[in-house]
């Protein structure tokens, strides 16, 4: 699971700011070992860097496999990171990942076939929560959103 912008750079180990589609704060503050603090704003994720990240899903799938895991359901809801890129208020890119709903669900696509073709499609799950409010992450749009998600999957 990689939650995105609804991070905290003190509950990192790193401590670097949080990522996301688009640069845009969260509303609401987060325990860190230093206390209750505001959630801070993200760094907007380069069109190159989404690439790396893609891989980081699929490492953590094998990473799964290997610790004896039967499979793996990608976190797309709840506003984490999968869920920024499909909505729109959280999702302000101009690239290939942003704009019209066929590019904001390019991300999860993309996270999905890695996971798929790295332990196999029998062992991959995708949950998307589209509608879901929390986080801040809504979808205007929840079924059109979830039609066009699952389209790449229908061979």
């Amino acid at each position: 699971m990689h939650t995105g912008r609804i991070s905290h750079p003190d509950n990192t180990p790193h401590h670097r700011r949080p990522v996301a589609p688009s640069a845009i704060q969260p509303k609401g503050a987060m325990f860190t070992t230093s206390g209750l603090q505001d959630m801070p704003i993200p760094r907007a994720l380069a069109t190159e860097e989404v690439a790396d990240v893609v891989a980081e899903f699929r490492h953590a799938a094998s990473a799964a496999i290997a610790a004896g895991f039967d499979g793996v359901e990608i976190h797309g809801a709840n506003g984490y990171l999968v869920h920024q890129f499909l909505a729109g208020n959280t999702n302000q890119r101009t690239d290939r990942y942003g704009g019209p709903l066929e590019n904001r669900i390019r991300f999860a696509v993309e996270v999905a076939s890695a996971v798929a073709d790295e332990i196999g499609a029998e062992r991959t799950g995708l949950r998307l929560s589209p509608g879901n409010p929390y986080n801040a992450s809504p979808n205007t749009t929840p079924a059109t959103c979830t039609r066009h998600s699952s389209r790449p999957w229908h061979h």
